[in-house]
């Protein structure tokens, strides 16, 4: 497996993860609301729902600081960055081998890459435009919470 391949992999996870969690908590709202029972049944219990929802909710939200944490060694700048180092991963050249491994044939494989696109620099100059607008909150950049120097 390439470095790439490896940091697309915990990548990959980490969003999974704060996808999980995220609508694990939405689940749970939209179950409580729309049937009074589930909404009775978990009023037996509150201070434990309470804890599991927001729980939930906290967990999604660091896995998601995880991703753009800038200082976390696994980060979604490190996986644009090593994109960037080898753009060759990206061509349709290497699309058509990826399909041609995956036991098609050669055949549908090289109609698969027809009208397809390889991502350039210009691209990933873009996605990174996106990813550091995604990456303010109200204005300011995210970044680790610093204890304050004595």
């Amino acid at each position: 497996m390439t470095e790439f391949e490896t940091e697309l992999e915990v990548f990959r996870k980490e969003e999974e993860s704060a996808q999980q969690f995220f609508f694990a908590y939405l689940s749970v709202r939209t179950l409580a609301a729309g049937n009074p029972d589930v909404l009775r049944m978990i009023n037996m219990n509150p201070l434990f729902w309470t804890t599991v929802h927001y729980s939930m909710l906290v967990a999604a939200f660091v896995a998601l600081g995880r991703i753009f944490d800038q200082e976390s060694k696994h980060n979604i700048d490190r996986v644009i960055g090593l994109a960037a180092k080898d753009l060759s991963i990206f061509s349709l050249d290497a699309l058509r081998a990826r399909k041609e491994a995956s036991r098609i044939t050669v055949q549908e494989a090289a109609e698969y890459v027809v009208g397809k696109h390889a991502l350039s620099s210009g691209d990933l100059k873009l996605l990174r435009k996106q990813i550091d607008l995604r990456r303010r909150t109200s204005g300011t950049r995210c970044s680790r919470i610093k204890p304050p120097t004595t």
